[in-house]
């Protein structure tokens, strides 16, 4: 149960082809850094299935990648035969892959990160847990997709279901791949109209708290002590409050200086719950930087957004908790804006994820690649059934915590656990009163009920106004919607202080290469290039 390892599966894959499949996978390997490859032909299935970096033998253990199970590990026979509503039942993130000489099953979390993608090539199609292993496993030459560069830059993250690898595509949550000699057969176990059902607002509170309680309990139930990655705000806050009301030991850990705001508070909560809290930030000296982002982005298929910082991962086996998916009930994408006039259909939604403001100087081709791709991301949020703000908070869902959230899985021995990222807690964040949503309501009453001690600060956003003030504010602001803050960020100051030769290499190299200008247009790259000069790091971040 960890995400130190690539599992993969090719089907249509014969015995003539297993040398050359043996070298793509060695050579796989060596690009994403793992040491050793174990390899299982099933003739019978026309399939191959495998696992690159450290594992148990391919025997008659179900490959898992990650923990979607929570503190279980089923069998392949388990698999094989879960209904659907088994298969619903998966509280964690990752994906499995089971098999017989017969049958072989390949089944997504209903939620959380992406941990599976897929690439076909004539009659072979491939699984994989990276968008790389994917391509190359079915056959394909690794490309990037560069006209998705916009997106990413505006956003952190490629979505919609794709990946900057050209070929691979993301596998939807909650899906069955059932895999036969003749064909692989997918499905979804979950629709999204049924995963984003809302329950009462007057019950979401309650809803979304017995879910989290419940989740958690599942996720770390046989594993050791626990560590929570607390910082000083709401989300990770929530998780520790709740095992300290489940009377559960755990330990805490926070990635910065003591002298910090955000470590103080971390502090300030750990002592309250009596638990140690271990503070850290290594940074990794200048010469290390340029090979560390390479190695980054060839583990995160394009990412590598803190490759200034050495994470430092607590010792032991014990499962790590992060508060992924917290902001689903928080109105991220909205939150600055709530108080104007709720977008009426999707092209008013997707007017609030802001394209254009978020790639300064970026040409008029740039921009509408971006403006199109999160439009469309709103276009497959709707399948949920939802729509004004609410949409906003599926799109967060089903797009920044599965993709964003995907760049930050390391290489962990440990399982990482989601903490919000369960349907179920999701579904009773998105069905809050609005109130609550913009001003950390759920945070804010889950802990005031288990810990009055450690309640959260006043809300810094006023309550939602009458109708007719909304309408007025949000004629008001239809032209002066403002940016997301991207205000200073400590931590990322600190990573990118003193670092002359990774500074030269990005201003001299990275933004001088053709196809910067190209995609991008070159009043971007002036306008980037200023900015990360005079010390924005999140100009290149």
């Amino acid at each position: 149960m960890s995400t130190a390892s690539c599992v993969f599966a090719l089907h249509g894959s014969t015995v003539q082809a297993q040398p050359d499949l043996s070298r793509r996978a060695t050579a796989l390997g060596r690009f994403l850094g793992l040491d050793g490859v174990a390899i299982r032909h099933l003739p019978a299935l026309r399939l191959t299935i495998g696992r690159l970096g450290p594992g148990p033998p391919l025997d008659g253990a179900s490959l898992i990648w990650g923990a979607p199970w929570g503190a279980i590990s089923p069998s392949n026979d388990v698999v094989l035969a879960a209904g659907d509503a088994a298969l619903r039942g998966q509280v964690g993130m990752g994906c499995t892959i089971s098999w017989s000489e017969h049958r072989a099953r390949l089944v997504t979390a209903p939620s959380g990160p992406v941990a599976l993608y897929t690439a076909a090539r004539g009659e072979c199609q491939a699984w994989a847990t990276h968008a790389t292993a994917a391509a190359l496993i079915a056959g394909h030459d690794v490309e990037i997709d560069w006209s998705l560069l916009p997106e990413h830059l505006a956003y952190d993250f490629v979505g919609g279901g794709l990946s900057f690898v050209r070929h691979a595509r993301a596998v939807e949550p909650a899906t069955c791949v059932d895999v036969t000699p003749d064909r692989a057969t997918s499905r979804s176990v979950w629709p999204a109209r049924d995963r984003w059902a809302l329950v009462s607002e007057a019950d979401a509170q309650r809803h979304a708290a017995d879910a989290l309680v419940a989740s958690l309990e599942a996720r770390v139930a046989r594993d050791p002590q626990p560590t929570v990655m607390l910082t000083g705000g709401a989300d990770s806050r929530v998780l520790a409050v709740a095992l300290d009301a489940a009377a559960r030991p755990f330990s805490a850990m926070h990635w910065g200086e003591d002298g910090w705001p955000d470590a103080q508070g971390a502090r300030r909560i750990a002592g309250a719950l009596g638990v140690p809290l271990t503070t850290s930030l290594s940074v990794r000296v200048d010469s290390e930087m340029i090979e560390e982002f390479g190695a980054q982005a060839r583990w995160t298929d394009g990412g590598a957004l803190m490759a200034p910082g050495r994470r430092v991962w607590p010792e032991g086996a014990g499962p790590i908790l992060l508060g992924t998916a917290g902001e689903v009930g928080r109105a991220f994408y909205y939150r600055s804006v709530s108080r104007g006039r709720e977008p009426r259909d999707r092209s008013e939604v997707a007017a609030h994820l802001q394209p254009r403001l978020r790639l300064p100087g970026a040409g008029p081709d740039a921009v509408a690649r971006a403006t199109s791709r999160s439009a469309g991301w709103v276009d497959d949020a709707a399948h949920s059934e939802h729509e004004g703000w609410r949409l906003l908070d599926i799109v967060y869902a089903e797009q920044r915590v599965a993709h964003w959230g995907r760049i930050q899985i390391p290489r962990l021995e440990a399982a990482l656990i989601a903490g919000f990222a369960p349907v179920e807690v999701m579904r009773g964040l998105v069905s809050l009163p609005l109130e609550s949503r913009i001003d950390d309501g759920f945070a804010r009453r889950f802990v005031e009920i288990r810990r009055p001690d450690l309640a959260l600060p006043a809300p810094s956003v006023p309550t939602v106004p009458s109708t007719g003030l909304r309408a007025l504010a949000g004629r008001m602001r239809t032209r002066l919607r403002p940016v997301p803050p991207v205000g200073p960020d400590v931590l990322l100051r600190a990573l990118w202080a003193e670092r002359p030769v990774t500074r030269s290499w990005v201003t001299d190299y990275v933004l001088a290469t053709p196809i910067a200008a190209d995609v991008m247009g070159p009043r971007w790259v002036e306008v980037t290039r200023a900015a990360f000069l005079r010390g924005d790091p999140r100009a290149i971040a």
